[in-house]
């Protein structure tokens, strides 16, 4: 049984850790302030403060380099994830900014950055941010230039720096240039030119992803193509993966429908991820993934997300009617017609094919299955009439008058 002082005693004890965890956790609690504008996060023990956000109705934002709360100074030496809005147009770095987390223009659409002139550890190149030892911090995304040049002396290019900039087309990189972190273009979604350096030797992962305008590969230094580098490159047509790439990692490619030609050398190393999105099919038509797409050439429409194998050929019939046909069955060789056969017509041979919705072929159309394919004449939903009869008609016609003519000037004299 308890005594009285045992209570007390005990009593106590609880309260003094109930005191010590209410301590504690105020403690845990970062102290913020607003002050014109921008909220800071305070450190109360190294005197200095983060930005952690900005009034989002500001058309510019000065971050001072000082700020006080009544009692103390702090030296304001940093900007947190997120703290710039997508609304400001001009921000200006203070003298004792020294950190810039990855995230601090992630919400943003800055069309300028400047940077107080005591400040050493920042400078800005053509309205883009860079640090002192020539790392390109970030891009203002809200400009609408369509070209930029990173700087000669840059060295790296941070993750995420150019993040959104969708007016820029084409971006030149110096041979000094060595490092680009992850996602650094993603979503440059004009962006048709960016050939990098042979001077890279360190690429991050996703960093084309979801360029949409990109036609065709940029020049890549680097021997593998990382995790998600081109994911979501909607415009990318011929993907051909040579001799200098020994490796495609996850989701490389993953949801670039528009994919019509596929080759992939003996030698690389594909993931099973790599063309995600992608049915890929074999001469039996069987699935095709990771690296058994080695060796071999793939072809499609670019517009239904399939890809057969090249020995995969397809029977085109030519539908003439009652016409003489120079072919009427003919195989496609990678998807193709190696010729279009002829037809005779009412004054000339013609060779102008229709598929049933009244597209005209080529021998660059693509085909993924069996077909048959008409005269103008033949389409299902034609007029009786076809090009070659009414351009037929037409010439007897200018024939008729032109006798005419003569019949009736030979009657004047």
């Amino acid at each position: 049984m308890m005594t009285r002082g045992t209570i007390i005693a005990f009593s106590a004890a609880v309260l003094a850790a109930l005191a010590l965890v209410a301590v504690l956790s105020d403690s845990s609690e970062a102290e913020t302030i607003d002050i014109d504008g921008g909220q800071y996060e305070l450190d109360t023990v190294e005197h200095e403060a983060t930005l952690v956000a900005v009034d989002a109705f500001l058309g510019d934002f000065y971050i001072p380099a000082l700020i006080s709360d009544g009692t103390d100074t702090y030296r304001v030496t940093a900007i947190g994830p997120g703290a710039i809005p997508r609304n400001l147009y001009e921000l200006i770095i203070g003298q004792n900014i020294e950190k810039i987390h990855e995230d601090a223009f992630v919400n943003a659409n800055l069309v300028e950055f400047s940077v107080d002139p005591d400040n050493e550890n920042y400078e800005v190149h053509m309205s883009a941010l860079y640090t002192a030892d020539w790392t390109l911090l970030a891009y203002p995304v809200g400009n609408t230039r369509s070209e930029y040049s990173v700087v000669d002396e840059t060295v790296a290019i941070a993750p995420k720096a150019f993040q959104f900039a969708d007016s820029l087309t084409s971006i030149e990189f110096p041979e000094s240039l060595t490092q680009i972190g992850d996602y650094a273009f993603r979503n440059c979604a004009a962006l048709t030119d960016a050939d990098l350096p042979e001077s890279v030797t360190d690429v991050g992962v996703g960093i084309f992803s979801n360029c949409h305008s990109l036609t065709k590969l940029p020049k890549m230094p680097s021997s593998v193509i990382y995790d998600s580098t081109f994911s979501g490159c909607i415009g990318l047509k011929e993907i051909v993966i040579d001799e200098s790439i020994v490796a495609v990692g996850p989701s490389a490619f993953a949801n670039c429908k528009a994919i019509s030609y596929l080759s992939v050398h003996e030698g690389c190393t594909v993931d099973d991820t790599a063309f995600q999105g992608l049915t890929v099919l074999d001469p039996s038509g069987n699935p095709v993934t990771g690296s058994a797409l080695r060796g071999n050439l793939y072809y499609g429409s670019g517009i239904d997300k399939k890809l057969y194998d090249s020995t995969t050929g397809f029977t085109i019939h030519f539908s003439a009617g009652v016409r003489e046909c120079s072919s009427k069955i003919m195989t496609t060789v990678g998807g193709k017609l190696p010729s279009l056969p002829t037809y005779t017509g009412l004054l000339w041979d013609l060779d102008t094919w229709y598929l049933r919705d009244g597209t005209q072929i080529t021998t660059e159309t693509v085909f993924t299955s069996d077909d048959t394919v008409y005269t103008s004449g033949e389409l299902p939903d034609a007029d009786p009439l076809d090009d070659n009869l009414i351009i037929g008609g037409v010439v007897i016609a200018l024939m008729v008058g032109f006798v005419i003519c003569i019949i009736a000037t030979a009657k004047r004299f």
